[in-house]
């Protein structure tokens, strides 16, 4: 049999930080797009290769975006799950009350 402990305070703290980390994530990613673009365009400039490497990064930093914003996403459902669980937990209180 399965039991269950839960700290609702934490599991939305844990979504806090998620968020926060992903704030931390996305500035790093924008240094890392900002140092890439001026490598390409005023220190390294070629006819082929450059230009492919900025393609590659600009595929790159769409790819890590989207995977960096679902930490969003997991702190909604953490928010969720902790709100739900406190609500059953109260739910079932209040029916042993009556």
């Amino acid at each position: 049999m399965a039991n269950l402990h839960a700290s609702y305070e934490d599991m939305k703290q844990a979504g806090r930080s998620l968020t926060t980390i992903e704030g931390q994530i996305q500035d790093y990613l924008k240094q890392a797009q900002n140092l890439i673009s001026g490598l390409v365009s005023n220190g390294w400039v070629s006819d082929s290769a450059s230009k492919a490497f900025d393609h590659a990064f600009a595929q790159f930093h769409q790819g890590a975006s989207q995977t960096i914003s679902a930490l969003n996403d997991m702190n909604s459902y953490l928010n969720t799950a902790a709100d739900k669980m406190q609500e059953t937990d109260q739910g079932l209180a209040q029916g042993l009350s009556h």
